[in-house]
């Protein structure tokens, strides 16, 4: 049997081969937008991790400037007469012998 020739020379594809020729490229395809879409979804996943790392480290960057202020406040009280004048005014602490007279 002879093989089927274009008017150009060119060998002509049976239609059979073109049928498995097309779902090739069909399937290829659909394993390209698959892992394409896959790709998108793991971005969005990494974009969210790195805004919930960015607002841990703006809350840690917080709680520092905190620890600091306390220490500072520490560093300031020296003796115990201090302490007992800050638990006085800020606490509103009493020793237990004294008495409390409040105007009514």
């Amino acid at each position: 049997m002879k093989e089927r020739r274009s008017r150009g020379g060119a060998r002509l594809i049976s239609p059979m081969k073109r049928i498995i020729l097309i779902i090739m490229i069909v399937v290829l395809c659909a394993f390209i937008v698959n892992g394409i879409k896959m790709h998108s979804s793991k971005i969005g996943e990494y974009n969210e991790k790195l805004v919930k790392i960015e607002n841990l480290e703006k809350e840690i960057e917080a709680e520092d400037n905190k620890l600091e202020q306390i220490n500072k406040s520490h560093n300031q009280i020296t003796s115990d007469e201090e302490y007992e004048s800050l638990a006085r005014e800020e606490l509103g602490l009493i020793r237990k012998d004294e008495i409390v007279i409040r105007p009514r």
